[in-house]
């Protein structure tokens, strides 16, 4: 699942990572997410940075996931059948307001389709 995350060459990696690796890349966004915060929390100082070189995931997202670790609150996992929560990830093209720049370059392609159309 996640094989396209993983940046660092194979002569780099010890059995260990191999091994996470490998476990990781059965997960879902949300469980990898926190599988790799609590192998950061394991390896302690350079574990947020060696991890981000190794899976591909950015640093932030996985200092996130530390801290929602760390929390108090309980870890409220993803809706059945999805890894986000609702309203998560990119909005739908139907759903994006349509900006006024966007707009005019569309009523001007349709313009310019019939002034050729009548030409011909």
């Amino acid at each position: 699942m996640f094989e396209w995350m993983i940046r660092s060459t194979p002569e780099a990696r010890t059995k260990g990572e191999k091994r996470g690796l490998k476990v990781l890349s059965t997960l879902n966004e949300y469980q990898a997410r926190l599988f790799v915060a609590d192998k950061a929390l394991d390896w302690g100082r350079g574990g947020i940075s060696r991890l981000s070189q190794l899976t591909g995931m950015s640093r932030t997202t996985i200092t996130k996931a530390v801290q929602e670790l760390e929390g108090r609150r309980a870890l409220g996992g993803p809706p059945e059948g999805g890894a986000r929560r609702p309203g998560g990830g990119r909005k739908k093209l139907v759903h994006r307001p349509i900006s006024s720049l966007h707009l005019a370059l569309r009523v001007r392609a349709r313009l310019q389709a019939r002034c050729e159309h009548r030409a011909d």
